[in-house]
């Protein structure tokens, strides 16, 4: 019996591969934005993690920000040169920052990257090579609300945002993603023993699935999962801040997800300082582990910004308000000269408000005896009595600096 062949069988199973691996192309794009550091707000004590700050403090900012990463990009396997050598050696990053502040409770803020500087040796296999001049990358723009708190007054705040990447067309030169980018999180932050920070920060970006290469080389981004720890000092009134700050992520999704060559950890020491309440100027230094692509091994910046700030709260005091200022101990504003009650602090109502001594509200109808002052009285006059008058008032001021 002469074998029956199906022909619409094979075509049918020719259409469905051919379905299945276009899907399949479609799920892994190819390019990603490579340099990973994609640091906070203008105007931020820190660099890594979110540290909102509000109008309270400020109502605007606007700055650069310049990374340098050393090794960001290198294949995880050789591919035959004989050893593995780095594709992007050196990277040098300029971030265009802008921010503002509304009612206290909201804060909106923009960046746009700007790659200035990459050297390193082209990859075969992967057909990715350092960046020829300079480029822009995919522009940021973001927003953080104030839920409960204030991060510099309080021990503990809340503050919930979301940033978004918007993608120009920069993948093919790995300076940014194919599609739209995605980062909800949520900050906590506050402060402890008069000069401590810390702040929490925890994220989750939806990206793309692309990589460069084949998935063995390890150049691979994906939606990822990420959270990140600062503590450190403010000082002088909050013009100086200096601490540590680290971040961790891993790719939920894709061949490394979950694995070291998709994770990525960040440690960070920075200091940054305001000078005369207008001038911001911040320096970080520090290392990553781990082998997501765009893990540098060492990482420097330097940001300066303009954040001119004007809230009440960071007037200059006494670094230790159990320190009395010799010249006015009780803090009234009358110096020691002048105040008849130099440790008791005058009471400004309209009652003899330049002796420097506070008054008094007496109980109601109660009999009360007033004492009143002995008058100075030239040296050859006869000093006048004391009288004592018994009497049932209303509410009456008596005055503490009385002479006796």
């Amino acid at each position: 019996m002469p074998l029956v062949r199906f022909p619409t069988l094979k075509a049918f199973q020719l259409a469905l591969v051919s379905t299945l691996m276009g899907l399949s192309a479609h799920a892994q794009e190819r390019g990603f934005e490579l340099h990973r550091f994609d640091g906070s707000t203008t105007g931020s004590s820190t660099f890594l993690l979110e540290r909102p700050w509000y109008s309270g403090t400020r109502y605007f900012a606007a700055g650069l920000t310049v990374d340098y990463s050393h090794n960001p990009l290198v294949p995880k396997v050789v591919t035959g040169r004989g050893e593995v050598t780095p594709i992007v050696s050196q990277a040098l990053v300029g971030h265009l920052d802008l921010a503002g502040s509304l009612f206290d409770r909201l804060m909106v803020s923009a960046s746009v990257p700007v790659t200035l500087l990459e050297t390193g040796t082209a990859e075969l296999v992967s057909q990715v090579s350092p960046l020829q001049g300079y480029a822009i990358g995919d522009p940021r723009v973001g927003a953080m609300a104030r839920i409960a708190g204030q991060a510099d007054r309080d021990p503990f705040s809340l503050h919930l945002g979301a940033d978004v990447w918007i993608p120009i067309g920069a993948a093919a030169t790995h300076q940014g993603d194919t599609g739209l980018r995605l980062m909800p999180h949520a900050v906590l932050a506050g402060s402890f023993l008069t000069h401590g920070r810390w702040t929490l920060d925890a994220a989750f970006l939806f990206r793309n699935y692309a990589s460069y290469g084949p998935p063995a080389l390890g150049m691979t981004a994906a939606s990822e999962a990420r959270a990140g720890l600062a503590v450190g000092l403010s000082l002088f009134n909050g013009r100086v801040y200096v601490g540590p700050e680290a971040r961790f992520s891993t790719q939920v999704v894709g061949v490394n997800a979950f694995s070291v060559n998709g994770m990525n950890l960040e440690v960070l020491g920075g200091a940054q300082f305001l000078i005369a309440d207008r001038l911001l100027i911040g320096l970080a230094g520090g290392t990553a582990f781990l082998g997501a692509a765009g893990t540098p091994d060492i990482r420097g910046m330097v940001r300066i910004a303009w954040a001119p700030r004007h809230d009440a709260d960071f007037d200059e005091v006494p670094d230790d308000p159990k320190q009395p200022n010799a010249e006015d101990p009780d803090g009234d504003g009358i110096l020691t000269l002048n105040d008849r009650c130099p440790f008791e602090p005058e009471t400004f109502n309209g009652v003899r408000d330049a002796d420097g001594c506070p008054e008094f509200e007496m109980e109601k109808n109660p009999a009360i005896a007033r004492v009143l002052a002995r008058q100075l009285q030239p040296a050859s006059a006869a000093p006048a009595p004391t009288v004592v008058t018994p009497v049932a008032v209303a509410p009456v001021v008596a005055d503490a600096g009385v002479a006796q």
